[in-house]
């Protein structure tokens, strides 16, 4: 049984180009882990989102294909969220 996936496309003059969403969580993730005073994704609150479900990430895309990433991270101790977000 093969599972319905989702993609970001986007057709060009010599061709088109196919994103599936779960590799831009993928990416979002992993770039997630470079930022300083991050432990890491909070799984649980991204469960409530409809996209990227228990990944930490949530995907908004719009009709236009603009897309928004949202993040659910742990804050480890001692660091500013604020700072953290920048």
């Amino acid at each position: 049984m093969s599972e319905s996936k989702e993609y970001v496309s986007q057709t060009l003059e010599h061709g088109a180009i196919h994103i599936s969403e779960e590799v831009i969580a993928a990416i979002a993730a992993l770039a997630i882990q470079d930022v300083e005073g991050v432990y890491g994704l909070n799984q649980e609150l991204s469960k409530l989102a409809k996209r990227g479900q228990g990944k930490g990430i949530r995907l908004v895309i719009s009709d236009d294909d603009e897309i928004s990433v949202d993040c659910y991270i742990v804050v480890l101790y001692g660091h500013s969220v604020v700072d953290v977000a920048k």
